[in-house]
């Protein structure tokens, strides 16, 4: 999660093993359930970017510290998954860095 806006290809990038049509895909259904917010600018090349709405921004304390149970519960039993190369910070720390809706995670 992050503050302000990302493009589609740096999104990509941060998710190694997720192919552009599932990206797409998610990004999609995100934005109709109300997570995700789109703007499409009229320029060529075509310039998309993505941002979380505030419904977005409500949930991904939930979210994270679902991750973070779900990292230990892996670690637990010697499992292993793409996403043990992103790094990710505990709410409690991101909360005390700065406003409860600007939290990052790598």
């Amino acid at each position: 999660m992050t503050d302000g806006t990302t493009r589609f290809n740096e999104l990509q990038r941060r998710l190694p093993g997720c192919t552009p049509r599932l990206l797409s895909k998610q990004l999609r259904e995100l934005e109709d359930d109300g997570f995700v917010h789109r703007e499409v600018y009229a320029v060529v090349p075509p310039k998309v970017e993505y941002s979380l709405t505030e419904e977005g921004r409500s949930i991904g304390p939930i979210l994270l510290d679902l991750c973070s149970w779900g990292r230990q519960w892996l670690k637990r039993r010697g499992l292993t998954t793409l996403a043990n190369d992103v790094e990710v910070v505990p709410v409690k720390e991101r909360l005390g860095k700065g406003s409860a809706s600007r939290m990052k995670a790598a």
